[in-house]
């Protein structure tokens, strides 16, 4: 269950980088800012992709923990 709930919790700071630092692309950006947006936007979909392999091997855990309870 902590798992599941560390999981949660990287994939709602990367949503919360998005919506804070991502937004939305800027329409004509000098380069150091359309650097800094690709950066913060790698970071937000890293952090995403972080939760949701968490979520899923905790999920993944929990479901194997039960089926082997069950068999015993």
């Amino acid at each position: 269950m902590k798992w599941l709930i560390i999981g949660l919790c990287i994939l709602l700071l990367g949503f919360g980088w998005d919506v804070l630092f991502v937004n939305l692309p800027y329409q004509d950006p000098t380069p150091a800012m359309q650097e800094q947006w690709n950066m913060d936007k790698t970071i937000a979909s890293a952090l995403y992709w972080a939760g949701l392999a968490v979520l899923l091997a905790a999920f993944l855990k929990t479901l194997l923990l039960r089926k082997t309870n069950k068999r015993e």
